[in-house]
C-alpha cells in the first residue's frame, strides 16, 4: 500500500526540475507511506514517477518503487495489493526463483511486460492504482481495480498531465487557477459525496473503476474499461442452483478471499462490528487457524453503540478483541483530523469513527480485514426491499406515479426508489432521476434485469465506489493502515450477480446468503436485532458543542453565489435545525463539512506561493 505520483509532459522538463516537482508532489503523501520513497525521471524529460511506501509484502529495498521491468522498458508506480501472485507467475510460465523479490509489484510488472496492461487487469484479483510509463512509445498508462478500492486522480491541463493517489499531491505543485465544478457541487449536495469521474475542481477528475486511461504528449487519448458491468451483466447467466448450492459456493469464495488477504509480512489485525459481515470474516479467519486481533469503538449514543455487539461477538469465536470507548470530546478532536484529511467535500459522518478505530488498531496492526461491501454485493440495505416489493406497492409509496406506474420500466423504478431514499428528497440540492442516471454514467437496459438488479447497480457505480471506499481509503491511510475487503472480491461480485433475486433479498430478508452463513456458523442468538454501521450522534454534535462553528459555516457561506441552492435555502435550513429533525440535521451537517473544506483548501491554497519548479 502507497501513494503514487507523476506527471507526463508534453514540452520536456530538465531533470533537476522534474525531480524537484515530483517530490514536491510526494510530500503531502507520506502518511500513505510512511516507510521509504523513490523517484525515476526519463532521462528525456517527458516523464516522471514518485512513490510514498508502506511496505506490506517483501519488506526488502528490492521491493521499492518506482520498479523498472527487465528490458528496460516500462517503469511502474502502483498503490495496492495482487492476492493472486502465484497465479500469474505460472501464467507468465516462470518459477519464483526467477524473481528478485517475492512481492507482487514485480509480478505485475512482468505481466504488464509481457501481455500488456488490458489483458493483464482482467487476471488480477486486488486492488490496484497503477501508473506505468512505457518507454518506447512515451506514453503513460492510469488505472484502476474493478470496483474502485484504490484512488487516482489526474488533470488534464494544457500541455501536462499529472496524476496521484489524492487530490492534495496535485493541487501541492499546481500552478492553474482551479474553479469549482458546478456538477461536482451539485452531486455532493445531492448525494454527499462527488462521483467519478468528477471532481471538486474543474480539469482535475478520478479515473473511473475498472478503467485505463491512456496519456500521451501530455494530453489524454483515450479512457476505456477493462472491465465493466453493464457488459458482465449482459452477458451473464441466471443460476439455477439450488439455494444451499448457492450458499456453499459463497461460503467457499468468502473463505478463499479472507485467505488470499492474509499475505503479509506485517502483522494483521480485524475491523469487528459485530454485524453480519465483520463477523462472519472474524469466524472465516477462525476456520483458517488465523490467530488475530480485533478491534471496535464505543460510542455515548446507545442507539449507535456497536461495541457490546463487537465484544459478544469475539467472546464467542475466541478472538482477542480491543474496544476504544470514544467520549464526545474524544470524537470532536478527532473529528478536526478527519476531516481535514478529505480531499474533496465528503458528507458520510461515518468517517470519524472509522479513522479513531484505524488509529487504535494502528498500535498493533498494519493490515486489517474488514467487512465492507458485504451489503452492496450480497443485498443488505432497506432500499433493496424496495427492488423486490410488487409494483403496486411501489406505486403506493410513490402516489404521484400511482396511475402510470405499469407503465415505467425496471430502471425508472430503481431510479425513482433510489432518488427519494439515497438523496435529498424534493427539496433545494435534491437529485433529479435525470441526473442521478447521468453521475451514474447511464443506465442503459440491461436483458433479464430487475429492478433489484439497477438498484445494485447503482450502488456499484456511486455510493459505493464514492462513498464507502472513499470513506475507507482515506481513514484507513490517514493513518498508516491498509484495509482489505474480503467481500469486494470479484468473483464474489460476479457470484452474486449471477444469483436469482430470492438468494439476495426475500420478503423482509435483507442479503439472505449472508445471514444464513451467519446463522449456519455463528449463531441466530448473535444476530444485530438492528443494523447500526458506524455512525456519530451528529444531530447533538450540531446543536451542541459543534453549534458555534456551525452558525459561523452559515454566516459564512450565506454570503456566496457560487453554490446550488436558492439563498433561502440556507435560511431555511437554520431555522429548522433547532426542531432537531434528523433530515435537517443531516443537511446541515453537508454544509458543515463543506465548510470545513473550503476554510482548509483556502488556508492552504489560496494566495500560498507556487511552487517552482522551472528553475535548473
Amino acid at each position: 500500500m502507497c501513494g503514487i505520483v507523476g506527471r507526463q509532459q508534453h514540452d520536456p522538463l530538465p531533470l533537476g526540475a522534474f525531480e524537484r516537482l515530483v517530490r514536491q508532489m510526494n510530500r503531502p503523501l507520506r502518511h500513505r507511506g510512511p516507510d521509504s520513497e523513490g523517484y525515476w525521471i526519463d532521462p528525456h524529460g517527458r516523464c516522471a514517477l514518485g512513490f510514498s511506501r508502506l511496505a506490506i509484502q517483501d519488506l526488502s529495498p528490492a521491493a521499492n518503487q518506482p520498479m523498472v521491468s527487465e528490458s528496460g522498458r516500462y517503469t511502474l508506480v502502483y498503490n495496492g495489493e495482487v492476492y493472486n501472485a502465484d497465479e500469474l507467475r505460472s501464467w507468465l510460465g516462470r518459477p519464483a526463483t526467477s524473481f528478485r523479490t517475492h512481492g507482487d509489484t514485480e509480478v505485475l510488472l512482468a505481466c504488464f511486460e509481457a501481455f500488456g496492461m488490458e489483458q493483464t487487469l482482467p487476471r488480477v484479483n486486488g486492488m490496484f492504482a497503477v501508473g506505468l510509463w512505457d518507454k518506447e512509445i512515451a506514453a503513460l498508462s492510469l488505472a484502476r481495480d474493478r470496483v474502485g478500492k484504490k484512488p487516482l486522480y489526474y488533470t488534464t491541463d494544457a500541455g501536462y498531465v499529472s496524476f496521484a493517489s489524492e487530490l492534495k499531491a496535485i493541487l501541492s505543485v499546481d500552478s492553474s487557477p482551479r474553479q469549482l465544478s458546478p456538477e461536482a457541487l451539485e452531486a455532493y449536495f445531492g448525494l454527499t459525496y462527488i462521483p467519478a469521474p468528477l471532481s471538486i475542481f474543474e480539469g482535475v477528475h478520478k479515473v473511473r473503476p475498472g478503467h485505463i486511461v491512456h496519456v500521451r504528449d501530455g494530453a489524454v487519448v483515450s479512457d476505456r474499461p477493462y472491465w465493466a458491468l453493464e457488459a458482465f451483466l449482459e452477458n451473464r447467466k441466471r443460476k439455477s442452483t439450488p439455494y444451499k448450492d448457492l450458499l456453499s459456493e459463497a461460503e467457499t469464495l468468502l473463505e478463499d478471499a479472507v485467505r488470499r488477504r492474509l499475505i503479509s509480512d506485517v502483522p494483521v489485525g480485524l475491523l469487528l462490528s459485530g454485524g453480519i459481515d465483520s463477523s462472519l470474516v472474524a469466524y472465516t479467519l477462525g476456520r483458517l487457524g488465523t490467530d488475530v486481533a480485533s478491534f471496535t469503538i464505543g460510542v455515548p449514543d446507545r442507539e449507535l453503540d456497536e461495541a457490546n455487539e463487537a465484544s459478544a461477538i469475539a467472546k464467542r469465536l475466541g478472538i482477542r478483541h480491543t474496544v476504544l470507548p470514544l467520549s464526545d470530546s474524544d470524537a470532536l478532536q478527532l473529528a478536526n483530523t478527519a476531516i481535514d484529511s478529505l480531499d474533496e467535500p465528503f458528507g458520510d459522518s461515518s468517517a470519524v469513527p472509522t479513522y479513531a478505530v484505524c488509529a487504535l488498531a494502528r498500535q498493533r496492526s498494519t493490515v486489517l480485514l474488514g467487512g465492507d461491501g458485504g451489503d452492496e454485493v450480497f443485498g443488505g440495505y432497506t432500499r433493496h426491499l424496495w427492488g423486490v416489493r410488487p409494483r403496486s406497492w411501489v406505486a403506493a409509496f410513490y402516489s404521484r406515479y400511482r396511475a402510470k406506474s405499469p407503465m415505467l420500466s425496471q430502471q425508472q423504478v430503481a431510479l425513482e426508489i433510489y432518488r427519494r431514499l439515497m438523496s435529498s428528497g424534493n427539496d433545494a440540492g435534491s437529485v433529479s432521476r435525470e441526473r442521478l442516471e447521468y453521475f451514474a454514467g447511464g443506465l442503459k437496459k440491461i436483458s433479464d434485469a430487475t429492478a433489484l438488479d439497477y438498484l445494485r447497480y447503482l450502488d456499484f457505480k456511486l455510493y459505493l465506489p464514492d462513498d464507502i471506499l472513499v470513506k475507507t481509503d482515506r481513514m484507513s491511510m490517514a493513518t498508516s493502515i491498509e484495509l482489505r475487503s474480503p467481500f469486494l472480491d470479484h468473483r464474489l461480485i460476479e457470484l452474486s450477480w449471477g444469483m436469482p433475486d430470492s438468494a439476495l433479498v426475500d420478503g423482509n430478508i435483507r442479503k439472505r446468503i449472508t445471514r444464513d452463513l451467519f446463522i449456519k456458523n455463528i449463531g441466530v442468538e448473535c444476530l444485530q436485532s438492528k443494523k447500526h454501521g458506524f455512525a456519530l450522534p451528529v444531530v447533538d454534535w450540531l446543536l451542541g458543542p459543534m453549534r458555534e462553528q456551525v452558525e459561523s459555516a452559515f454566516d459564512d457561506l450565506g454570503r456566496r453565489n457560487d453554490l446550488p441552492w436558492e439563498s433561502q435555502y440556507l435560511n431555511q435550513l437554520r431555522q429548522q435545525l433547532p426542531r432537531r429533525l434528523r433530515l435537517d440535521a443531516d443537511r446541515a451537517w453537508l454544509v458543515f463539512m463543506f465548510w470545513r473544506w473550503s476554510n482548509v483548501w483556502e488556508k492552504t491554497h489560496i494566495g500560498a506561493e507556487v511552487f517552482d519548479y522551472s528553475s535548473r
